[in-house]
């Protein structure tokens, strides 16, 4: 099995998301942006979490948008 090789179960926990976050950053200028990914929970987690989780991991990346609005947030199962 490969390391890219989802497992059935896993694959029916896998959701796809997508962030919109906008702030405004140094000289006024207002900063926005989009991203998307998978989320694959723990157990027992909530949409809260999952929306935590995935703006925790944004942010870590982007950290001049650590205190922006979320203009925008979606979580759907990813199993089409």
């Amino acid at each position: 099995m490969s390391d890219t090789t989802v497992t059935t179960a896993a694959a029916d926990r896998t959701y796809a998301w997508i962030i919109t976050l906008q702030a405004w950053i140094g000289n006024g200028t207002l900063s926005v942006s989009t991203t998307d990914g998978n989320y694959t929970p723990p157990a027992g987690a909530t949409r809260a979490d999952a929306y935590r989780a995935i703006r925790e991991s944004v942010t870590r990346q982007k950290p001049e948008l650590a205190n922006a609005n979320t203009m925008f947030f979606s979580l759907e199962p990813n199993q089409l």
